[in-house]
């Protein structure tokens, strides 16, 4: 994550909120459904930050630096990578193009969004 020397901060909104969002859900970090629809830097988000900083022995302020931007990068570069492939077809079989999918991981309870992506040409 590039911060462009300024911190991710509360009610921030954008990809880069977005982005956040991501990386500490890849971490076990829990967020407010609402906060990930919305791309806004909430209270959820923030106390996931403050629990992540105070794991790597960092100042927890809620807020994300560049240090603490560093620390997610390299967490999730050590954990395992996961990678889901497929095709979004019609009956015909042909393409279907700008298709919103949506990959989840559900266990008996609870139910996550692990991230989102539009279907290209």
């Amino acid at each position: 994550m590039e911060l462009h020397d300024r911190e991710l901060i509360l009610q921030m909104t954008g990809d880069d909120v977005r982005l956040l969002h991501t990386e500490l859900r890849q971490l076990g970090h829990a967020i407010s459904a609402r906060e990930v629809r919305d791309k806004r830097f909430g209270d959820s988000t923030s106390k996931a930050v403050r629990t992540f900083q105070s794991k790597c022995g960092l100042k927890a302020t809620g807020a994300v630096d560049e240090e603490t931007a560093k620390c997610i990068g390299a967490v999730l570069e050590s954990l395992p990578r996961f990678e889901v492939k497929g095709r979004v077809r019609s009956k015909d079989g042909g393409p279907v193009a700008k298709v919103l999918v949506k990959a989840f991981d559900r266990d008996l309870r609870t139910e996550e969004l692990l991230d989102e992506v539009t279907t290209d040409d």
